[in-house]
């Protein structure tokens, strides 16, 4: 199996590289001893995951683990990634423009400035150690967490915001496919005793 950590940083540094990162340890459950350990898997004995195909990664909180083997990362932190000069502040070396190639199943290849390419779900491969995408579509604020139903298309998502935050939920339009899909938000009646989800607009 894996153990997986994610790191709730910032600043750069020359193992996890910009902005915070991920690494994945293999560990296996040695009956002798009755403890799990981590085992060199020929790749050694831990491993940074390569966020570099997504533009990097910054303050890696909570995420999501599926059950059927996926793991996203939660970028939080908003203050961290207002402008290119706070992340330069901050030691990030890279403050180039990021091209986003696709958004919500659509070709989009739309520049943007570095700091707006954080503050996203980010979904691994565990095993390759790789970022596979950015979840545009789920909104930026910033992440915590998440969960999902039974039906492997909702994900219900928590913003970690001081000033006022926001419950929202993503609905995939394929079951195990977050690529497509629609985002809501909640709002809950005055008396707290119903609510609704509201689309958001997905430009």
């Amino acid at each position: 199996g894996y153990v997986i950590v994610n790191h709730e940083r910032v600043p750069t540094d020359a193992v996890n590289g910009d902005g915070g990162g991920m690494t994945v340890f293999t560990v296996y459950y040695n009956q002798s001893k009755q403890a799990w350990e981590v085992t060199d898997d020929n790749k050694g004995k831990f491993r940074n995951v390569d966020f570099s195909e997504v533009g990097g990664t910054g303050a890696n909180c909570g995420g999501i683990q599926t059950s059927w083997g996926k793991v996203f990362t939660a970028e939080e932190w908003g203050s961290a990634f207002g402008s290119n000069a706070i992340l330069a502040a901050q030691g990030i070396t890279d403050t180039s423009n990021f091209t986003i190639k696709t958004f919500n199943g659509t070709t989009v290849n739309q520049s943007v400035p570095k700091y707006m390419n954080y503050q996203y779900m980010v979904e691994v491969d565990v095993k390759a150690c790789k970022a596979v995408r950015k979840n545009y579509n789920m909104g930026r604020y910033d992440h915590e967490g998440g969960w999902i139903a039974s039906d492997r298309r909702t994900v219900y998502l928590t913003d970690d915001y001081s000033g006022g935050a926001v419950l929202f939920k993503f609905v995939a339009d394929k079951a195990e496919d977050f690529s497509k899909g629609q985002l809501y938000c909640y709002k809950q009646s005055v008396d707290g005793m119903t609510g609704e989800w509201i689309a958001m607009n997905m430009d």
